[in-house]
């Protein structure tokens, strides 16, 4: 039970950790976005953009709310 207890309370700082390491990430990464994409990768030679769209993006934070409840 004490090596159950010790692995959880590991899992928790890593999950911490990550969780940290993303939002400071997250504070030096500009993010391009506009009504049709969440995330612009970048632009086509012909000016138009291209990336994630808020519907993808939305999809990617389910899924990835799954998966880390499931951790």
């Amino acid at each position: 039970m004490l090596k159950n207890l010790q692995m959880s309370e590991k899992k928790n700082r890593n999950r911490n950790r990550k969780l940290k390491l993303k939002k400071e990430i997250v504070k030096h990464v500009e993010l391009d976005s506009d009504e049709t994409f969440a995330f612009i990768a970048g632009y086509t030679s012909g000016g138009a953009p291209y990336g994630l769209t808020h519907e993808e993006m939305a999809e990617l934070e389910k899924e990835n709310n799954k998966t880390e409840n499931i951790k």
